[in-house]
């Protein structure tokens, strides 16, 4: 020890290995007064060292460490006193805390579109090393450094502001728990949306994608024309029984439990889809009779009209539903996207933007869509309209009086 109670802080760096925990050391003698005095203790401290990925960083973090820790000793700081008091949060640590407390509030079926956001908002934390930063010392221009990582990965409109809003909940959390006083992210600024964003189907790509389904994997192919013709969302259709099937008026009547919106709607399934209803009905007795003698407590009424029959095939009646939210959007991926070269951004959920957009243009009113694809407001309809590119009001364009 040296007459000034502690030794000078060295760097443990386990022979230069990024894959171990670095830490900066030192031995303190207890100053008294009070039954420790006089002893020995190690004290080890990392304060965000280890969130440096490479080696020169680190070292250069550690040392500039050490010389602080060396620092506050020589001006008589007492790190048995202040051991954990006035350590501050990093970023990575405080978002971990405030990302437990908001998963619980998530709705069930959207998190995991927020896990991917936050995953991504972490990894760039890490790879930037920003995350080892005190939270009150990240700024807006580190914020401004993420956005436009976002931006260069080809982020745009809504994924953009998406994006955006993950980090901004988070450091808002922080900052309603008077940690800090100033959301980074609050300086800020969505991107526009612009009108006709959304992606669709072209007629010719519409007819690749059926011909192709119907031919190798008709049991998507259904799936997809029953997204297409119904303006329904995949998710609701995965959640749908035979008991919401009404076959004698062809209609879906949709619980408000599985609408997204939390509404109860009835969906019309206009005369393309009433030939594969009525195969349907007919084959019913043949679907329970498959299924009875292994879920035998299952009414048939209970039925997912696009369940689970076997691995790999495509959804069909089945007591079995599927739990994962994106299995038919991957399924969709590699037995379709991939092999017809379609963009990343022609996805299930496309089919309904498709369907919207070619009933307006065929003369579909607007009071018509809506109920069907089940917006509360005609604001939030039109605003969906200019996603689509369409006009406000096509009806004018063909009425007569």
């Amino acid at each position: 020890m040296s007459k000034a109670g502690f030794t000078k802080p060295k760097i443990f760096d386990h022979c230069s290995d990024l894959s171990e925990q670095w830490f900066v050391h030192f031995r303190h003698t207890h100053p008294g007064p009070g039954p420790l005095t006089g002893k020995r203790k190690q004290f080890r401290y990392k304060k965000g060292i280890n969130y440096f990925s490479t080696l020169e960083d680190r070292r250069r973090e550690a040392k500039a460490l050490a010389s602080e820790l060396h620092e506050l000793l020589k001006g008589g700081w007492n790190p048995w006193e202040n051991e954990i008091q006035g350590q501050p949060k990093t970023v990575l640590e405080l978002h971990t805390e405030m990302w437990e407390l908001k998963t619980p509030t998530l709705e069930k079926d959207s998190v995991r579109t927020y896990v991917y956001k936050y995953q991504h908002w972490m990894a760039w934390l890490n790879k930037s090393s920003y995350g080892h930063l005190p939270v009150s010392e990240f700024l807006t221009r580190h914020a401004y450094e993420y956005l436009d990582h976002c931006s260069k990965a080809g982020h745009t409109g809504s994924y953009f502001n998406s994006f955006r809003q993950m980090p901004f909940s988070l450091f808002d959390m922080i900052k309603e728990r008077k940690i800090i006083s100033q959301n980074p992210f609050a300086d800020t600024k969505n991107q526009k949306k612009n009108t006709g964003s959304a992606t669709i189907f072209t007629p010719p790509q519409i007819r690749l994608v059926r011909n192709f389904t119907m031919r190798k994997y008709p049991e998507l192919g259904v799936f997809c024309d029953y997204i297409y013709y119904t303006f329904m969302r995949p998710l609701e259709l995965l959640r749908i029984k035979i008991k919401h099937i009404d076959f004698e008026r062809y209609r879906i009547n949709l619980p408000p439990d599985i609408a997204k919106n939390d509404t109860q709607r009835t969906i019309v399934l206009p005369p393309a889809l009433r030939k594969h209803l009525r195969e349907l009905r007919k084959n019913l007795q043949v679907i329970y009779d498959r299924y009875s003698k292994t879920y035998p407590k299952v009414k048939l009424e209970d039925y997912y009209v696009f369940g689970i029959y076997k691995k790999g095939g495509g959804p069909q009646p089945s007591p079995r539903p599927y739990i994962k939210r994106d299995s038919i959007t991957t399924m969709f991926r590699e037995k379709v996207r991939k092999p017809l070269r379609l963009s990343e951004h022609h996805t299930p959920y496309v089919f309904k933007h498709t369907g919207v957009d070619e009933a307006l243009r065929r003369g579909a009113s607007i009071s018509g869509a809506m109920k069907q694809t089940g917006h509360k407001s005609l604001k939030n309809f039109q605003i969906y309209m200019r996603s689509l590119n369409q006009q406000d009001n096509p009806e004018f364009e063909t009425i007569d009086f």
